[in-house]
């Protein structure tokens, strides 16, 4: 089942969502835009899915205002595919929540994908858009929507339990297919689908000659408290003068975590104490040519 939906009658002004799992049609949700649209259980992640698709080029966006929700952090998640044609812009849009929109890209992929955003909300209420522009015969489809507040089970729609609530970060597993979400000092870094850790893509440092080479994201609206960042590496070609993972921002000391050499994927981790909301995630190479990094699935989990 997907979403905080017991009671999928419910109306907005709840507190919670309204058919998140689309099990009854379209009802909660409003569709503004030039495509086509509806709700059926063709290829969907987990009983039925809401699905955009058009012959022409078009502009879609389904949504839903969730109010009476208690102030506080929470997670949206989302199962989203977009498979056929290249959209020009598709997203996941979280507003209304009392601070800027906060946009998550939904990546063009063969399978479904989860995809998350993270707000404060600070006036009750929360909107949720789901937008796409797209060429003809483009498609988006939609599953097991839902909102999970800080320190409860953060699902993603999966059936699954996970033991601690984690805190978003963007494209933490690059499956947008390129470096959305993180700033990038230095142009020896790329996303691409080869020995992947898991999903369709994986970030990359790479070059024929010396370099050094960051790539970093805020991650802002973060509850003060411990927090464990981990991220799988690969670091098999040449050796690197400094390899590491760095967090920072938070309200303390830097923390520093090195990347091994080594022939597989490995787990590295750090662990922080953030106290003024925020936390700087970065990944830091120096070396000499023909020497490589790959980094995939970025997370930050609660203690």
């Amino acid at each position: 089942m997907g979403g905080t939906d017991p009671d999928p009658g419910t109306g907005t002004g709840s507190g919670q969502l309204v058919n998140g799992n689309f099990e009854n049609g379209e009802t909660g949700w409003t569709f503004s835009g030039t495509s086509a649209h509806g709700v059926d259980t063709n290829d969907a992640y987990a009983g039925s899915k809401y699905w955009i698709w058009n012959s022409s080029a078009y502009t879609a966006k389904a949504s839903q205002t969730v109010s009476g929700l208690t102030n506080g952090t929470y997670t949206v998640n989302a199962m989203v595919k977009q498979s056929t044609g290249t959209a020009t812009v598709s997203k996941m849009e979280l507003s209304g929540f009392g601070g800027t929109t906060v946009a998550t890209a939904i990546p063009h992929s063969d399978s479904y994908v989860k995809i998350s955003g993270t707000v404060n909300v600070t006036n009750g209420k929360l909107d949720i858009g789901f937008y796409q522009e797209a060429p003809g015969n483009t498609n988006l489809q939609i599953d097991n929507v839902e909102i999970v507040p800080s320190g409860t089970d953060n699902t993603g729609g999966s059936g699954g339990t996970d033991p601690l609530p984690t805190v978003t970060i963007t494209n933490g597993g690059f499956e947008a297919g390129n470096l959305s979400g993180w700033k990038a000092t230095g142009s020896n870094v790329g996303v691409d689908g080869s020995d992947v850790n898991s999903g369709q893509n994986k970030a990359y440092f790479w070059g024929t000659q010396s370099y050094t080479q960051k790539i970093e994201q805020d991650v802002v609206n973060v509850a003060n408290g411990s927090y464990t960042v981990t991220a799988m590496v690969k670091q098999n070609t040449g050796t690197p003068t400094i390899s590491r993972m760095e967090l920072s921002g938070y309200g303390g000391d830097v923390v520093y975590s090195n990347v091994p050499h080594g022939s597989t994927y490995q787990k590295i981790s750090g662990t922080v104490n953030v106290t003024n909301g925020k936390l700087n995630v970065a990944f830091y190479q120096a070396a000499g040519g023909n020497t490589n990094l790959q980094i995939d699935d970025v997370q930050i989990v609660k203690n």
